[in-house]
Parts: C-alpha cells; structure tokens; sequence
C-alpha cells in the first residue's frame, strides 16, 4: 500500500514532529481560560454535563430532532466534551490539548493525502507532502480552531473527513491491486474492509458539523482524478450521498419537531443549515454579495495573515461596488483555472537538459503534470467546503477564521501542486534550490511566530478581548465583552467606560444593560448598578409583553422567563447592597413571580426580609428554601446566620451540622 509503502516509521515520526512544534507554538493559549462560546457549549451547558456518555453517544446517529432544542449532528464532538468533562472538570487544559492532539493528527492526514495524489502519477515523494502538512500546522489562520475549545467541532469533523478521504484512497489502490492477484475472497475483504471503515469514519464526520456535507462530493472529485471509467467504482460512492442526507433530514427535523411539513423543507434547508443561526435581518442577497469579498479576505489572510482577531467588524455588502466585482472575477478565475487544470491538463512537460545523447541532440526530460491537476484539484475543494458556510445561506455572523479550517486543505493541495512543478523542474530546481530553500525557511518562521502570537492573544481574555476591540473599537459586542472582561479584572472605569459606548452603540439590548450593570456591582456602586438591571428588565419587558404581565402564558420560553427574573433578581441584590429594603423586596418579589424556582431569588427575599427587620420572616423563608434546596450549603448558613441574629443559638448550630460541605 503506497500511502504507507516502506515507511510507516517516516509517518510515525512526521506526526511526532508535528506535535512537538505545535506544542511549542500554543503553549501560550494552553493555560488560558475559557472564552465566548466555551461557556454556552461546555462550562454552562446543563444539557451536556447532565447527560451521560452512553446517553449522548446513543442519540448520535438517530434521524430525529432532540428535545433539548439540539440538531443531533455534532453529538460526536459533545462525546469528545463530556470525556473531557469527565477526566479534567472544569480546567480548559485538558481540552485544549486534545483539540491540540486533533490538530496535528490532520496536519498528518493532509500530508498522506497529498502523497497519496503524487503517487498516483508515480512520482514518489516525501518532501514536498511534509512541506505541506507543516504549513497547515503552523499557519495562524487555523489558530482559531485549535486555541478556541468550542471550535473543536471544525477540526474533528475535518479530521473524520480527511480520514474518510485517506481510507478510501487505500480501499482504491488495495482494490485495484487485489484484482491482478485474483478475485479470491481474501482480496476483496483486503479492500473492502477500507471501504467499510470510510463509510463509518464519513458517518463519524457528519455527525461532527454541518460542514461535512461537502464529503461525497470530493470523493467524486477523486474519482475523477484518478481517471476512474468503471461505472461500478461510481456507483460506490452512492452509500456516502445516502450518508450525507442525515444533515438536511436532522436540521428540518429539529426545525419541526417529529411532524415534518414538506412544504417547508425547502425553506429550511436554506434558512437553517447553521446551528448558529438567529433571527437577523439579512437576506440572501446581501449575505451572497457580502461572501464574495469574505471569501477574499479569507484568501487575503492565506496569503498574508495580518490583522487576525476573533470578531471581525465586517461591513455588509448591499450593491455590486468595485471591490464585489474585482473579488467575484477573482473567485470565478480560479475556479475556471481550477476546474481546467484539473480536468484538461497536458500530459508532459519537456524539460531540456544540458547534456546531450549520442546523436548530439540535448536530452528532454519529460515530467509528469500531475502537479497541474493537482493545483486544480486544491482549488475545487477550497471553494467546494466553503459553499456551506460561505454562500446564500444567512448566518448571523459574517466572517469568522475557523470557517476556513477545511477549505485550507485544499489550498495546501494547491501548494504542493505547485511547488511540485518547480521542483520536477530540473534546472530550475538546480539553479535556485538554495534560495528556494532560504525563502520557504523565512516564511515558515513568519508563519509560525504569527502563530505564537494568536495563541498568546487567546491565552487571556483581557488580551483577547483587547486585541478585538483594538481592530473594531465600534461594534457593540467587542465593547461589551471587552468591558465584562475588565470589570472582572478589576479594571472597573475602563470596564465601565467600554460597557457604556456597547450600550451607546445598541442601546435596545438588554444583555448589555444587564452585564453594565453587574460592572457596577462588581465596583461596589450599588445604586448605579440597580438602574442598568432595572433598564435591561424593562428593554427585555418591552420585547417579550407577556412575561411581565402573564408569566404563565405557554407562549413563554422557559429561558426567556429565566432571564428576566435574573434581570430582577440582580436588581434586587443590588437594592440590598445599598440598604434599600423595599425596592429589594419588590424586586425579588417580582423575579419569583416570574421563575418561582430561581434559587438565588429565594436567598434575596430571605435577606431582604432581614435588612428590613422582620427576622421571623427571614427565618420562614430560608427554613423553606434548606427544605426546597437540600443540596445548596447557601441556604444553611444564611438561615444559621438569621436564627443566631434572633438569638436562637442552639438552632443555628444544629442548622450548621447539617449543611452540606458544598454545592452540587
């Protein structure tokens, strides 16, 4: 088998190579906390620390929708999460060095992939495959998916893609080998057990992220590529496409429920192909023409990756300008250059040598142009896997870095392809090897330093956060999480500072009031906090009627209901902390009228009641909340501290040899 061949021991030690510098470059987001979307997808996630593995693993392939609101197509990668959970809790570290391990194992895969597309010209070499999965290791443009946790659901599903790709190749080249030695049934079970192995990783793959769709497609690709006429040989890939329907059939039916209505299929495939996705007005036009110059950058970032951050403040594009119609005869260029090369590319390149043969004549040496195909081939795909996330279906977000995980591959593909024509270029290879040499060096280390830097940036969510603001200091969200980031540092006035120009900025959004106000709180400023959370609840009132008026209508979403009453909540505990206890009383009041099971609530009425005075009040509240909360030590010490305040002594001790030593 070629793709392993004499050298399994050359493989083993790429991959170790591999890992050591890609341990060195992220060392300094190893240790760094969780960031964004860590705490919805992981810290925070109830639905996912509540379950069990086999739980979560046995919903992985079912063809339905989940009642926890979840697609069923990443439940592979929320596996990977709860082993982490299981083994390390809490500490990202753990996390980030299987995402790191992930990482390297595809850089690996890219290198046998394109190793795999040389060989089959017969042109053997080890080299220039390496090159490439080195620059798709070190290049800072897939520092996202690497140093970001909840990214990990890009690099595993590229990794199950690229291992499908891989399998498949060796069930082709074991097959075609087998049939020379006789059809014998040692033969066919030597090839298909490839074959059966691809099917399961691609299953793997699309129960990873969306993005695998795009899977079978490429495997056609290579069919192509390899000059495959066999109707049969075609007729195999059919069990992928098969496959590959989970991802449509789940997102509509997550979308429906178990009643699928036909006549809006349609409508979801398009509108609701990203979990990500929320309410927001854009439309697939301008989506449409505000990708094409994404794509742009996303290439622009390939090329020359300067300006990086997490949150791009990216302008949407409404009207064809000059710089749409520059990047649209960009992508449509090298797609047709792609699609030329890889299916009309000359046979030969005749190459004169400087010696001659026994007639006189210079030697030509011909040379293969497999590396022209391959070129071709490494555009397809980068425009191929961007299709999913970078087309006509509206995502809330317009740009982000780790959308080019996949599609890098297939510029590294392109990479090696042409390198490959200047490396089978005798002469010129002679002549400028040294120099080549010398500028593949230099950039390797821009690259890899460009690296350290992205990681050094994620390893602390001040700097994070800081770089964001720094390169788009007027979108909303990077003032306000970079002001949240700084009130938690106990950089209260800059925290402060930012979290007023994130309210400036989108002034109807009640999460920023309500994270203006916890700033305050954190700075000791009571009375300023009560009115940033008495502003977020009256915005989140204003939006959602029925949940300040009617709390029991079904119509209300048990997270919107949470949300106000801890909007009310927070006001209430701000109203204690500067002694007023009324307004405290109402507020809390209000909150459980809302969420009468808000714990945190039931301790603030208990405390509110005590600063106003009435202690047996107090009392009667935490004694119900110790019986309602048996698990939460809070409710012990607080109702220990009201009886010892009345004078009830012995009843306090006998309530602090009950409380439990912590919280669940």
């Amino acid at each position: 088998m070629k793709i392993i061949s004499s050298s399994k021991l050359f493989w083993f030690g790429l991959f170790g190579f591999f890992f050591l510098i890609a341990a060195v470059l992220y060392s300094p987001s190893l240790g760094g906390p969780w960031q964004y979307d860590d705490y919805a997808q992981i810290l925070d996630n109830q639905v996912l620390t509540g379950r069990s593995l086999p739980q979560l693993l046995s919903s992985t392939f079912r063809f339905s929708a989940h009642s926890d609101g979840w697609t069923g197509t990443r439940d592979l990668v929320r596996a990977s999460f709860l082993v982490n959970w299981q083994w390390w809790g809490k500490d990202p570290a753990g996390y980030r060095w299987m995402n790191l391990l992930i990482h390297v194992v595809n850089a690996t895969l890219v290198s046998l992939l394109i190793y795999n597309l040389y060989n089959r010209y017969k042109n053997y070499n080890y080299y220039i495959p390496a090159l490439a999965g080195l620059i798709f290791l070190v290049h800072p443009l897939n520092s996202q998916a690497v140093a970001y946790v909840a990214q990990r659901f890009t690099s595993m599903a590229t990794m199950f893609y690229l291992l499908t790709i891989v399998l498949y190749i060796l069930f082709c080249e074991v097959y075609e080998t087998s049939r020379h030695r006789g059809n014998n049934f040692y033969n066919r079970y030597n090839s298909y057990k490839y074959y059966i192995l691809a099917l399961i990783s691609a299953a793997f793959a699309f129960n990873s992220k969306e993005i695998a769709v795009t899977l079978p497609v490429i495997l056609l690709l290579y069919n192509i590529y390899n000059r495959y006429k066999s109707y049969k040989s075609y007729l195999l890939l059919l069990p992928f496409f098969l496959l590959s329907l989970k991802i449509p059939f789940q997102i509509i039916s997550s979308s429906f429920g178990s009643t699928i209505s036909m006549d809006k299929v349609a409508e979801v495939a398009v509108d609701s192909f990203a979990l990500k996705q929320k309410a927001v007005d854009l439309t697939r036009h301008d989506y449409f023409l505000t990708q094409i110059n994404v794509v742009g950058t996303y290439l622009r970032l390939a090329v020359l990756p300067v300006k990086q951050t997490l949150d791009y403040d990216y302008p949407l594009t409404k009207n064809w300008d000059i710089s749409t119609i520059l990047s649209a005869i960009l992508h449509l260029g090298l797609i047709g250059a792609g699609g030329w090369l890889f299916l009309k590319p000359p046979k030969f390149l005749q190459i004169p040598l400087k010696s001659s043969n026994s007639s006189g004549s210079p030697k030509l040496l011909q040379v293969p142009l497999n590396s022209f195909k391959i070129v071709g081939f490494g555009f397809l795909w980068f425009y191929l896997t961007l299709l999913p996330e970078s087309s006509v279906v509206p995502i809330a977000d317009l740009i982000y870095e780790h959308r080019t995980y996949l599609p890098m591959v297939g510029l590294m593909i392109a990479l090696a392809g042409a390198v490959g024509i200047f490396y089978n270029n005798y002469n010129f290879y002679n002549r400028y090897k040294v120099y080549c040499a010398a500028f593949g060096g230099i950039f390797l280390l821009l690259l890899s330093a460009a690296t350290m830097r992205r990681a050094y940036v994620w390893g602390n969510e001040v700097r994070l956060w800081g770089d964001i603001y720094e390169k788009a200091p007027n979108k909303p969200r990077a003032n306000k999480n970079y002001g949240v980031v700084l009130a938690a540092a106990g950089k209260y006035e800059e925290g402060v500072k930012r979290l007023a120009r994130a309210v400036e900025l989108e002034p109807e959004n009640a999460d920023y009031w309500s994270n203006f106000g916890t700033a305050y709180l954190r700075w000791g400023k009571y009375e300023e906090a009560s009115g940033k959370f008495l502003k977020a609840f009256e915005l989140f009132a204003s939006q959602h009627p029925s949940i300040s008026s009617n709390p029991s209508d079904p119509s209300n979403s048990p997270k919107d209901l949470k949300q106000a009453a801890q909007y009310m909540n927070d006001y209430g505990v701000a109203m204690v902390q500067s002694q007023h206890a009324d307004e405290a009383l109402a507020g809390f009041e209000k909150a459980l009228k809302i969420d009468p099971g808000l714990y945190a609530a039931w301790l603030g009425l208990g405390a509110a009641y005590n600063l106003k005075g009435d202690s047996e009040m107090s009392i009667k509240i935490f004694s119900q909340t110790v019986k309602d909360y048996p698990g939460q030590p809070d409710a012990y010490n607080n109702l220990a501290i009201v009886l010892k305040k009345a004078g009830r002594t012995e009843e306090a001790a006998a309530v602090l040899s009950r409380m439990p030593k912590k919280s669940p």
